[in-house]
């Protein structure tokens, strides 16, 4: 009996063996996820999901309270025509006007952004990530595989000191009624550190004037740029011949491919 029941245990051990094999045979490989799509949309939806982020790290600010975070629901379903209506409630209201200012106050098409490679990710993400390809796009290749990214994103002009005001306390107003600090000999103010003009002592603008001006000449790879400066018969860029001392000591006659003085400003 004792033979008996061992080889059954080892005819079961050898079955189930088998029907695991069989069932990771029968599973399909891992596979390479290929986005195909259009480059322009490609670019679009790379904006669209980076301005998202930013939006959520604008209104997950957990140290002020008055930003609504983005993704609520003010929608309810009519049970009995099962129609969407709006709650039109003051918190509706109020997160209406927050999405227009974030969407109104930064100028995101012209928003920049570095993509940082799949390492930067968490670790366990790193197979899912690197399968994600996109053999028609490289740069949708590397949004897909993206670990982190760094993004710059405009104020619109005229919405500086109001988006200042508002990454502080939450508070959406106009710039033009914010009134800045002052100066009091320890503290400066933002929007006066960034006021790089000079006045003079009525409190005047002054305009900025150069503090050196010399002469330089623009090199060219052209064969042929001016008519008169190369022995072939073709038209090119007017000739100013005279003969003129460059700043190397040479000068610019037959067979020269420099253009004419250009006179430059280092403006301080």
């Amino acid at each position: 009996m004792a033979l008996k029941a061992a080889y059954r245990e080892r005819v079961q051990e050898y079955n189930d063996y088998m029907a695991q094999k069989c069932a990771e045979q029968a599973q399909p490989p891992v596979e390479n996820t290929d986005y195909r799509i259009n480059p322009m949309m490609a670019r679009a939806i790379e904006k669209r999901e980076l301005k998202r982020l930013v939006l959520e790290f604008i209104t997950r600010n957990t140290l002020i309270a008055t930003i609504p975070e983005i993704g609520q629901n003010f929608y309810w379903v009519n049970g009995n025509n099962g129609q969407y209506n709006v709650i039109r409630s003051q918190d509706f209201e109020h997160y209406a006007a927050h999405a227009k200012f974030l969407e109104e106050a930064f100028d995101w098409e012209i928003m920049a952004y570095t993509l940082y490679p799949y390492y930067w990710a968490e670790r366990n993400g790193w197979g899912e990530l690197i399968r994600s390809t996109s053999d028609a796009d490289f740069i949708f290749q590397a949004f897909l595989q993206a670990g982190l990214s760094k993004m710059v994103v405009p104020v619109r002009a005229g919405y500086e000191k109001a988006v200042m005001f508002y990454l502080d306390t939450g508070i959406i107003v106009d710039s033009s009624a914010i009134v800045t600090d002052g100066e009091d000999g320890l503290y400066q103010s933002i929007d006066a550190a960034l006021d790089m003009t000079e006045y003079d002592d009525e409190g005047n603008p002054v305009d900025p004037k150069p503090e050196a001006v010399w002469e330089t000449r623009i090199p060219s790879s052209l064969v042929i740029i001016q008519k008169d400066s190369n022995p072939l018969d073709r038209d090119g860029l007017p000739c100013d011949c005279k003969e003129e001392e460059d700043v190397i000591g040479g000068t610019k006659g037959e067979g020269s491919n420099l253009l004419g003085v250009v006179e430059a400003s280092d403006i301080g």
